[in-house]
């Protein structure tokens, strides 16, 4: 937009001014602050009528003409953001392991779709964004007390699932190499008619997703019969090392609970891994979507690497540095100039600047900050745990906390599965769909929101406390009054 002019399209159709975009960027950004002001209070969800609603108002084809900024933010406005799950980001939203956005976080991703950066080529003269990126990662090894000098190969991803296909990817190449020969390749030379196989203890299903999407198939994933974790990863770990295996922890939430001293003796053993997957947008509480990943191994580079084809046009742009230290005057970015370009280190080439937000999270809360709440989401599902525990149309189907000299190291973090008494409590939640009929009722208050599941084949219902708002002082009188009113009837 030159000077303000009013750019174009070939049909002669105005795009937008300046002046245009200010003054609905306005009224976005009021109807953020407004949405702010009111999280702690709103509810979790829509309704289907404001679904409705807004269905019927979206064009039905791509108009020939466009409706201009000022419509269009109508729509945004109007009929989209009620129809969006207004409070899914807010103190209540106990569904799946869901997270919200840190006030840093927010600020940094509004800058990051205003700048726009592609984290793909390493151009370190030209922009910050691939060394913040490296900068980041670092630094979350630091803040779960994690080696640098072991996990050399790290990214951002686009959640857990990705960092589990990387995570796998590895492990199959290694496991491949091991037989094969070094100088084998699975990147250039394919399986070799390796069969590989993955052990796993109480898997998320995204492994057996990754293990698809890898070649290695879902019918190749055993599922140990251990639940928990065990006390004795040096000794799965030694047993890798003997047998030509792959260590892959997938913790995309709970390892975060490490800078508390109760979780403190989890960080040896996940240090025993070769590759480690985990979610920022779960429990770090930063925008959609955002995986990280960690491995040791350089096989991140060989997997997904140039090879022998690379395009000239994705090289970094490497300016060669006096080897005199009085000679450079910049000497704190030298170190960083012949980094690897994250595109070389990830499943895709054009990347979001996603290390932003958890940068700015991170410092702005401090390790001091996040531990805080880390305990007191884990202290807020412990109370609600303790609540249902003791309520008559409750069974609680979280596994006890192991002591600490148990062989499973199991704690209870921030969820809580439960189910409806089947002897006791309203008849309408006994039977094979009494959890779902109780799940349906605590969400239809409005206060709160809770997702259902299977535990041992029974029907269930899990609560997650992973949100940053959350406040026991607040939440935890209206989460006890949606319970007390869904089992009204309860009888002895």
């Amino acid at each position: 937009m030159v000077g303000g002019h009013q750019p174009l399209t070939s049909s002669g159709t105005s795009i937008c001014t300046v002046l245009q975009f200010e003054q609905q960027y306005t009224r976005i950004t009021d109807a953020i602050l407004a949405r702010s002001r009111e999280l702690t209070k709103l509810p979790p969800n829509s309704t289907p009528e404001l679904i409705e609603e807004a269905l019927q108002a979206l064009p039905k084809h791509i108009p020939e003409k466009g409706w201009g900024l000022k419509a269009t933010t109508d729509l945004l406005l109007d009929k989209i953001c009620p129809a969006l799950a207004v409070g899914q980001a807010g103190p209540r939203y106990y569904g799946l392991i869901t997270g919200g956005v840190t006030s840093a976080a927010h600020l940094a991703d509004n800058l990051v779709t205003s700048f726009d950066p592609n984290v793909q080529v390493h151009q370190p003269e030209e922009t910050i964004s691939t060394i913040l990126e490296q900068i980041t990662l670092s630094q979350l090894l630091d803040f779960l007390s994690l080696p640098r000098d072991r996990f050399t190969h790290n990214t951002f991803t686009t959640g857990a699932t990705a960092s589990n296909i990387l995570g796998l990817a590895l492990g199959r190449d290694y496991v491949v190499s091991c037989i094969k020969g070094s100088s084998w390749s699975v990147a250039e030379d394919g399986y070799g008619d390796v069969p590989v196989k993955v052990f796993v203890a109480g898997a998320h299903a995204s492994v057996a997703k990754a293990a698809s999407l890898v070649g290695i198939g879902r019918r190749n994933v055993y599922i140990s019969l251990m639940k928990g974790w065990t006390g004795e990863v040096h000794k799965i770990r030694h047993l890798c090392d003997q047998g030509g295996a792959w260590l892959h922890v997938d913790s995309a939430f709970a390892v975060f609970a490490s800078v508390l001293p109760e979780f403190k003796h989890w960080v040896d053993d996940v240090a025993l891994a070769d590759s480690i997957c985990s979610d920022a947008h779960k429990w770090l509480n930063v925008p959609y979507d955002c995986g990280i990943f960690f491995s040791r191994s350089s096989g991140l580079y060989e997997l997904l690497g140039p090879g022998q084809n690379s395009p000239a046009y994705l090289r970094s742009t490497r300016v060669s540095v006096s080897s005199s230290p009085t000679e450079t005057t910049t000497p704190l970015l030298d170190p960083y100039r012949t980094m690897t370009s994250p595109l070389f280190l990830n499943v895709e080439n054009s990347r979001r600047f996603r290390a932003l937000p958890v940068y700015t999270s991170l410092i702005s809360l401090g390790k001091l900050g996040y531990a805080d709440l880390f305990a007191s989401n884990i202290a807020f599902a412990r109370r609600i745990a303790s609540y249902l525990d003791s309520h008559p149309a409750f069974e609680v189907l979280t596994p006890s906390s192991q002591s600490p000299e148990s062989k499973l190291r199991f704690r209870q973090l921030n969820i809580v599965l439960f189910a409806p008494s089947m002897s006791k409590g309203p008849v309408r939640f006994r039977g094979e769909n009494g959890a779902d009929v109780l799940r349906q009722e605590i969400n239809n208050t409005g206060r709160m929101y809770c997702t259902g599941t299977k535990w041992k084949g029974r029907g269930a219902i899990r609560i997650a406390v992973s949100n940053w708002l959350t406040s026991e002082k607040r939440d935890w009188p209206i989460v006890k009054e949606v319970f007390d009113r869904v089992t009204e009837e309860v009888t002895e």
